[in-house]
Formats: C-alpha cells, structure tokens, sequence
C-alpha cells in the first residue's frame, strides 16, 4: 500500500460544490424538493420555509463531510505523506480547524482560490505554499492548484498534477497530467500507485521542445 497520496478539491462544508459539480449527496429527489421551497420563499418568509432549506442543506453537507473524510481515512494512514492540491473547505475557523483535525497524515498544502479560511492555520501544514516540485522513484512531479499545458521538465516525462477543475477539464491523453481532485476519483485521494498507472496509460508527446 503507498503512503504518499494527492487529493484536491473537497470543499468541505460547501453545500454548493455538490449542486454544481453534481455530486451524489444531492439527488434528484432532493434538489427538486429544495428548489420548490426556493421558489416559495419571495412570497413566504416564514420560518418554517427557511428552515426546512436551512435543514436540507445541512443534512445534505454533514453527509458530504463525511464520506470525504472517512474516504481520506480509510486509504490515508496518520503516518502518510499527504500533498494536497487546493480548495480544501468553507468554512468558520472553529470548523476549519474541525476539518484539518479530522484528517489523517502529514499535509503538504498547495493553496487553491478558496482556502482563505485555511490561512491561519498554514503553520499545521509542511510546507503550504502555492506550487511544489517534488520528485519520487526519480520522477518530478509539479504540484499546482490548476492545470498546466507545459511545466518545468514537462518536455523530459515530468508528472504534473492539479485540481480546481472538479473533472471539467478533458484529459489529454498525450500529457503526463491529470486532476487529481476528489471528483475524478469517487471522492478518494489518489495513491503514488495510482498516478504512475494513470500515467503509465497515457501516450505521452512532449509538446515544448526548446531542449534541456
């Protein structure tokens, strides 16, 4: 089993993300039953109406929380090199801190658009930072919160991984390059293995070649 694993993307406590990335805590069921009530609060404010959003919203997120964060443990020993890739939740500090606390391993954190509450708590993470390059079994590989058309040794088989886009983004099957978010994987992070045989299936064609 590896230790060294790549995730992004969990934004926890974002009941957002799971309607506009389509994920799984939000069925059809529900996201019809919310819009409705949506749709009858202009003319009806009570507090029975907001409440019952309020309800589902947070029922929908406290689930979301956590099955990333039992995915995350279950794969993630407390000893393992964690990297991971930006937009890690959204949340009040008290919550934040919760959430980091929760997770298992050594974090390395490269920062996304939407880690501003994380910010203060930088000092839990070795390093946090907004790009890594970092290298195993001989291989680079470029750790950036967004994707890369070329980077640094890309022209010699350097790895780059990514987030943010939450599987929007087409993978080019020519670049040694994927998102490694949690939306690409059921929710899980990725193991060292798991990205050499990602890689391992890609017909790779180096697109700068300005030379070593």
């Amino acid at each position: 089993m590896s230790n060294i694993w790549f995730t992004a993307d969990t934004h926890f406590g974002h009941f957002n993300i799971a309607k506009y990335c389509g994920r799984p805590f939000l069925d059809a069921e529900t996201k019809a039953k919310l819009a409705d009530l949506e749709l009858q609060l202009p003319n009806d404010r009570t507090s029975k109406t907001k409440n019952e959003i309020y309800g589902i919203k947070n029922r929908v997120t406290r689930e979301m929380d956590a099955t990333l964060i039992a995915n995350w443990n279950s794969r993630i020993a407390k000893d393992d090199q964690v990297y991971f890739l930006g937009d890690f939740c959204f949340a009040d500090t008290d919550q934040t801190k919760r959430y980091i606390d929760s997770l298992n391993g050594n974090i390395a954190f490269i920062e996304g658009n939407h880690d501003k509450s994380v910010q203060q708590f930088r000092h839990l993470f070795k390093p946090f930072t907004k790009y890594m390059k970092i290298t195993i079994d001989g291989i680079p590989v470029i750790l950036f919160h967004y994707a890369l058309r070329v980077w640094d040794r890309s022209h010699h088989g350097a790895y780059s991984l990514y987030g943010h886009s939450h599987g929007s983004l087409p993978d080019d099957p020519n670049s040694l390059s994927f998102d490694c978010g949690v939306d690409t994987n059921n929710f899980f992070p990725y193991s060292w293995d798991d990205v050499k045989r990602k890689m391992a299936s890609k017909t790779w064609k180096a697109v700068d070649h300005h030379g070593s």
